[in-house]
């Protein structure tokens, strides 16, 4: 019935005589029946050729083959339907999804959030043990250069001690 007032209504918006609608509805012509007459047949009630087109496209679009119950339905119930089946897929919880064994669940390039918070430990820590070795690596380059002046010292007062000693 819902289809039928959509049929009547559309042939309004058309600008199709009252006159006209109420034949097609006293003949029984609803949206099936359409899509089995002869241009011929709907031109009898439908002078211009143009209505007759999108008359047509309008049945065309409202229905659609359910290949699954055999029957027939609109073409909104059925993408109401697949949204639905989809909307249902999305809601099962990850639980029922691992059961069903349809593999990953949710968005594998999704940051792990147990590595996102340990990701700033892990660098800060790394940053210290950095820090910790340079002040170790520059301290045993100052103590070698110590040692080396004081290599350097010895040396020299090695070197100048004899020659006061042959005074």
């Amino acid at each position: 019935m819902a289809a039928e007032t959509d049929l009547f209504l559309f042939l309004k918006t058309r600008n199709i005589t009252d006159s006209v609608i109420s034949q097609l509805k006293d003949d029984k012509i609803d949206i099936d029946v359409i899509d089995v007459m002869t241009d011929e047949e709907l031109g009898q009630y439908i002078k211009q050729y143009g209505d007759r087109l999108a008359l047509r496209a309008f049945c065309r679009q409202r229905t659609v083959t359910n290949e699954k119950s055999g029957g027939v339905e609109t073409v909104k119930s059925a993408l109401m339907q697949r949204v639905r089946d989809r909307l249902g897929e999305h809601r099962k919880t990850p639980v029922n999804r691992d059961t069903e064994g349809s593999g990953v669940v949710g968005n594998k390039h999704a940051p792990n959030p147990s590595n996102t918070q340990e990701t700033p430990k892990k660098i800060r820590q790394i940053n210290q043990q950095m820090r910790a070795a340079q002040t170790k690596k520059a301290a045993q380059q100052s103590a070698q250069t110590k040692i080396v002046a004081q290599k350097k010292k010895k040396k020299k007062r090695l070197s100048l001690s004899p020659g006061k000693m042959k005074k």
